[in-house]
């Protein structure tokens, strides 16, 4: 029901001059065009089952007038492991014939190339590379630009994984009436109690799975702490 609550959605809300994030599952035509009726733009990560390959992206004689535009995001440290965000931008002009047809609304696609290394006692012990795409409706956007959108997304991102992973959301199965909202509150409230034990939600569930009077300590010389 994401996609049929995004378009209600969007029919409520003012886009003019604002800019989308989004995850895969909204990279949809209909939502894009909806949001581009309304005045706004977006920058969405593409399906998994419709990743394009970056060279196809590319006519032959377009990829050598048009190389792609890159930045790199300054190292990540923290939690025993550097993050490093790169990317590079094609724009429109590089983009191949068969793609514009199918998306007249998109104007640059993106290349993201997150790098991760797991440090223990200054070595690197494991090296992740993930990449993944994305389009925008952004005309000639700095690539600087794309990066900070797709941080900021992920800011998102992390309350729903902590929803759906650590408290189960995605495995509640009523959808009648209120059912859903119901649960929504309730996950997003749960959340904020136990993120107030610590910024793990995890971790918080490790702490309090022995008593709930314990739980309900914590929170509570929490609460005096903040209003003190």
């Amino acid at each position: 029901m994401e996609v049929p609550d995004a378009l209600r959605l969007l029919d409520q809300t003012d886009l003019a001059g604002k800019v989308m994030t989004g995850d895969a599952i909204f990279c949809q035509k209909t939502i894009t065009s909806k949001i581009m009726a309304k005045g706004g733009d977006y920058v969405f990560r593409s399906r998994g089952t419709r990743r394009p390959c970056w060279k196809r992206l590319k006519q032959p004689s377009a990829s050598r007038s048009f190389p792609p535009s890159e930045a790199l995001e300054p190292a990540d440290l923290g939690h025993g492991r550097i993050d490093q965000r790169s990317i590079a931008l094609l724009p429109i002009e590089a983009l191949s014939e068969q793609m514009r047809a199918a998306w007249p609304t998109v104007r640059a696609i993106a290349c993201l190339t997150r790098r991760r290394d797991h440090v223990r006692a200054g070595r690197v012990i494991k090296a992740e590379k993930e990449t993944t795409f994305l389009i925008t409706s952004l005309d000639a956007p700095p690539p600087e630009d794309i990066l900070r959108f797709n941080r900021r997304h992920w800011s998102i991102e992390v309350m729903h994984r902590d929803k759906d992973v650590c408290l189960g959301e995605d495995g509640y199965t009523n959808r009648l009436g209120h059912a859903p909202r119901n649960i929504f509150t309730l996950t997003s409230a749960v959340r904020t109690l136990l993120k107030q034990i610590h910024p793990s939600p995890t971790k918080a569930i490790e702490i309090v799975q022995d008593g709930r009077s314990k739980a309900v300590r914590l929170i509570a010389d929490r609460q005096k702490t903040r209003f003190h």
